[in-house]
């Protein structure tokens, strides 16, 4: 596989015995670590276009799970305030019921 290397060799020092130029590497199990480095990309950089479209779908995936995950907690909340409610109309109802012995 021809991998692009794109990193600055001036700033980024890459892995012992990478080459910090454009090169074939025979090797697919190597090949894979270089473009996972981001170091490299392959020639037709068709791995980028996979990796953003996957992080792409990973978020997308995060953010349905969150808005679920929020209208759960609204829906309970919602219960919970449901029960409060009913709890002081029956408190209240106690109160006057005291009231009106006391009287």
């Amino acid at each position: 596989m021809k991998l692009i290397y794109i990193g600055d060799p001036k700033w980024i020092r890459g892995v012992e015995g990478w080459p910090a130029c454009d090169h074939d590497e025979p090797d697919e199990a190597l090949s894979a670590a270089k473009l996972a480095s981001r170091l490299y990309r392959s020639e037709s950089g068709k791995e980028q276009t996979e990796r953003r479209a996957r992080e792409k779908v990973a978020k997308k995936a995060a953010n349905k799970k969150a808005a679920q995950d929020a209208a759960m907690r609204a829906t309970e909340a919602g219960t919970e305030a449901a029960e409060a409610i009913e709890k002081a109309k029956r408190l209240a109802n106690l109160a006057d019921a005291a009231r009106r012995t006391a009287r």
